[in-house]
């Protein structure tokens, strides 16, 4: 919890077994930090005043999660029921309560009447999670002793009133604590390691593991979630006779080892700690080192932390070199049983002590990561230092996102470690990551990110009846409109309109497709062997047709355009045609015309091809009549569609042609409408959308970025990647889905996979690309 020097103390006093009083004698400010009353669940008789909370009611603290104070798995409605008593100095006053952050929607009540609300509660959730809420306390409500009934509604992760300014003072006051609000501090954020089977989130602050998960995915079926293994590991060191955890030696500094997955951090005590899950194993292992010169007297390392599971582990050993002492951790886990906890634990160390060592060394997954980066194709010319450190780490932590364990879950790329409802296979952002594999040479990882796809058990959505209103595709897929759990089934909901289907990720595959095609052109050409594009095509030539591209054509509208289609940010169940989708969907059925005709399949070919240009002709024309139109009412549901930020996709995938009126309209459109105030170079989802809309957003940066190196503007799209690559050279190569633009600070999907890495790879290649015309222009 932040504390600020300049609040007030807090004076709490406990009365009978109805809660906490909050009260101060003569003040012009009450400090609602600490102890409330609260229960789950959701009945409007809890907003009365005249409750007795000792009856049925549990007490928490405030500010926290919920989750953190014994509800760790509850998603929904809680009530906070928080009492204080106003002095008489006060009474009569216009006063306001500020909570700086409640998540995710709530509304509240002043001794029985609502006085505010912020967000939406399902079935049409809209999230206000870090927005301030400043509510009015009407005179003619306020007593000497006041309830603050607090409805909250969590739609995921964490939930709760979280801001660490919770207040009742003066309406003249509140601009003072809106300044403390906007100065938030910047929170560096977290590291994470992961060797596509097990994943660890690494606090570079703290020296500590947060928590380690068996899985890179945050649910492995229906209902059965990946939880922690162990969690708050650190090492505890005896230095010259004092013994201390890391977090209390001053730390120099924490990075990515030499370009790999291994996480080390330097103290300036003079030994540094290494952090690893063994790339040379699919065992759930986790191997910690601490390394020293022999002049340095640690007498004894430790390790500390918290069990979270059964079935694990644990091993340490001491290597005496020449030079230095290593003192090694290993950590293993299975989720069977003990014996199968034992058999993993021989099969990852051996027998011996010195096959151990070999198992466990630095040295052994240094090699390991050699020979991966030896399998790259060259980092693209023209990046400059910062950028090729980002473009490196960023294939780092799309192998690091790639699962690697045996079965149906192989190959797929979930689109964050964190937070758990990030934590999934999603196919656009899986698709753009197998692209970004393929595009930097990594074929049997983008083969095996296809593969996935055309092994996922899907099917339910072919008829999505939804109380009477039709959301199916109509015929059998390959690429499903939701997402996936980590054994590859299908992701399904239990109430039909909270679904949140889109139909981009049939287009991305057709063009994932055409991507993993050219890198094995690319191979066959430094092999000096001949390459038959009808013989790849082949293999992916009958779902290709059957299942995806006859499905976006089935799925076509009136006017051309793909129907019922939320794409990225939209509405769960959207009855509208998605403008977003249905360019990635001429793109993919130009695509389709051209496998078409190597395939022989004429029929396809024309048919493909029409499919395509119809979309066009239907941008076309709705772009020209927006652009006639003044007042925003005289505009369509349609028209008003085309303003979505991706709009820009049109141009970079050739679907808009250059110098056009249609591309002058997307670039123009987006800046205008999408570029988030006092962010330079940063846009969000929704101007007028929730809490997570408004954020600013790297990855549509990035997109912008492609597609004005497409258009050759090639100063704005030297200065969108400059901001970018800024951002993540600042904070170990990684981007986040969402910057809070204030604070800088970091939330949603952490690290962004395939809206993150993945689109940085690709945009940096379209930048060597635009520089290299420069030059040649020059």
């Amino acid at each position: 919890m932040k504390q600020y020097p300049f609040i007030l103390p807090l004076f709490v006093l406990l009365f009978g077994a109805g809660g906490s009083l909050f009260a101060q004698s003569d003040t012009s400010e009450i400090n609602l930090i600490g102890t409330v009353a609260f229960k789950t669940g959701d009945d409007p008789v809890w907003r009365s005043k005249f409750i007795d909370e000792a009856e049925g009611w549990n007490f928490i603290d405030i500010p926290s999660a919920w989750e953190e104070q014994g509800y760790p798995l509850h998603d929904g409605f809680g009530w906070y029921r928080i009492r204080f008593q106003l002095p008489l100095s006060m009474r009569g006053d216009s006063l306001v309560v500020i909570f700086s952050a409640i998540d995710d929607a709530d509304e509240t009540y002043f001794n029985g009447q609502l006085i505010g609300k912020s967000g939406s509660f399902p079935p049409n959730e809209q999230s206000e999670l870090r927005s301030v809420r400043i509510y009015p306390l009407p005179r003619v409500l306020q007593e000497e002793f006041n309830l603050l009934a607090v409805r909250v509604c969590d739609f995921g992760n964490t939930g709760g009133i979280t801001g660490d300014i919770i207040r009742v003072v003066r309406a003249e006051d509140v601009g003072r604590y809106m300044q403390i609000i906007e100065s938030e501090p910047h929170t560096p954020p977290n590291m994470f390691i992961s060797n596509g089977v097990a994943v660890s989130e690494y606090n570079p602050s703290f020296a500590s593991i947060q928590w380690m998960k068996p899985h890179v995915f945050s649910e492995v079926d229906f209902d059965l979630k990946t939880e922690n293994i162990i969690s708050n590991l650190t090492l505890s060191v005896a230095l010259d006779g004092y013994v201390h955890r890391l977090s209390e030696y001053e730390i120099q500094g924490s990075d990515y080892f030499q370009n790999t997955s291994i996480i080390r951090t330097v103290f300036k005590a003079g030994f540094e700690v290494y952090w690893y899950h063994p790339s040379t194993t699919k065992q759930r292992v986790l191997v910690v080192m601490l390394r020293h010169k022999r002049g340095i007297n640690i007498e004894d390392v430790g390790a500390l932390f918290t069990v979270d599971r059964d079935y694990w582990r644990f091993r340490d050993y001491v290597e005496e070199l020449p030079q230095e002492r290593r003192h090694y951790f290993v950590f293993v886990y299975n989720s069977c049983c003990d014996e199968l906890v034992e058999r993993d634990l021989t099969d990852f160390l051996g027998e011996t002590e010195s096959q151990a060592m070999e198992a466990i060394s630095l040295e052994r997954e240094l090699l390991r990561w050699k020979i991966f980066n030896e399998r790259l194709d060259r980092v693209p010319p023209h990046l400059s230092p910062s950028e090729e450190f980002v473009y490196r780490h960023s294939i780092v932590t799309l192998q690091m996102a790639q699962v690697n364990e045996q079965g149906s879950a192989f190959g797929q790329i979930v689109s964050a470690f964190t937070p758990a409802t990030a934590a999934y296979t999603v196919p656009r952002q899986h698709l753009n990551s197998v692209m970004a594999l393929a595009s930097v040479g990594l074929i049997e990882e983008a083969a095996a990110g296809l593969a996935f796809v055309q092994h996922a058990e899907v099917g339910r959505y072919v008829f999505f009846d939804v109380y009477g209103s039709e959301f199916g595709t109509g015929l059998p897929y390959l690429v499903t409109p939701a997402k996936y759990f980590g054994m590859g089934r299908e992701y399904h909901w239990e109430e039909p309109l909270n679904a949140r289907l889109s139909y981009d990720g049939m287009a991305y595959y057709v063009q994932a497709v055409q991507y993993l095609q050219d890198a094995t052109r690319r191979l066959f050409k430094e092999e000096k062997s001949p390459f038959n594009d009808s013989l790849f095509v082949k293999n992916y030539w009958p779902t290709l047709s059957k299942r995806v591209c006859d499905v976006l054509m089935h799925m076509s509208d009136s006017l051309n355009l793909i129907q019922h289609d939320g794409g990225p940010w939209g509405p769960g169940l959207d009855p509208s045609s998605g403008i977003y989708s249905s360019i990635h969907a001429a793109a993919a059925l130009r695509i389709g015309a051209g496998y078409a005709q190597l395939m022989g399949d004429d029929n396809r070919h024309t048919d493909y091809l029409q499919a395509s240009r119809a979309i066009t002709r239907t941008l076309d024309s709705l772009i020209r009549v927006t652009t006639t139109q003044i007042e925003e009412s005289a505009l369509t549901v349609i028209e008003k569609n085309l303003f979505h930020p991706l709009l820009c996709d049109g141009v970079r995938l050739g679907v808009f042609m250059p110098r056009s009126d249609a591309t002058s309209f997307a670039l123009e459109m987006m800046e205008s409408s999408f570029a988030v105030d006092g962010a330079s170079n940063m846009y969000h989802a929704k101007p007028d959308g929730d809490w997570f809309d408004r954020q600013a957003r790297p990855f549509l940066s990035l997109r912008l970025a492609r597609a004005y190196a497409a258009e050759r503007s090639f100063q704005r799209a030297e200065d969108l990647f400059a901001e970018i690559t800024s951002i993540a050279a600042a904070n170990y190569g990684l981007l986040p889905e969402l910057i809070e633009p204030n604070s800088r600070n970091w939330y949603g999907g952490t690290p962004a996979i395939g809206f993150g890495a993945a689109e940085y790879i690709l945009a940096a290649q379209a930048i060597s690309e635009m520089r290299e015309v420069r030059k040649g222009n020059n």
